[in-house]
């Protein structure tokens, strides 16, 4: 049962800290209708800011620049989370709310599986009596 413990705890803790979230290179996006160029944050691991509609990609900021013609301006884009087992981790850059019910519920799997493993394992001593 000890084997068992301690592959769960490298399986739940140690694997996603092997990747770490790094955040998208920075790049121009422009509006053609409104002659409009914006650098664009696209997140990391745990976070995604897609383009807005009516936007299309460039290039990355530190190899274009904004077109000439083209008024820079300041774009906010939707912030969606990126579902991932590393994202969920509470020292992670990622982490959110989600994590306070993903954990207890890994928390009761984990004495759920140890319960059941000790209940067959009396079971397995008792025939043998």
């Amino acid at each position: 049962m000890k084997k068992i413990l301690a592959i769960l705890s490298l399986f739940l803790f140690l694997v996603p800290l092997m990747s770490l979230a790094s955040p998208v290179p920075l790049a121009y996006i422009i509006n053609d209708e409104s002659k409009e160029c914006a650098v664009h944050r696209g997140g990391d691991e745990c976070v995604s800011h897609p383009i807005p509609e009516g936007w299309r990609y460039t290039g990355l900021a530190r190899e274009t620049v904004c077109p000439a013609g083209y008024t820079e301006v300041n774009v906010k884009t939707d912030s969606r989370p990126v579902w991932s087992i590393y994202c969920l981790m509470p020292f992670s850059s990622g982490s959110n709310y989600t994590a306070m019910l993903f954990w207890p519920i890994i928390i009761v799997a984990i004495v759920i599986i140890i319960v059941v493993i000790r209940l067959i394992a009396k079971k397995r001593r008792k025939r043998c009596i």
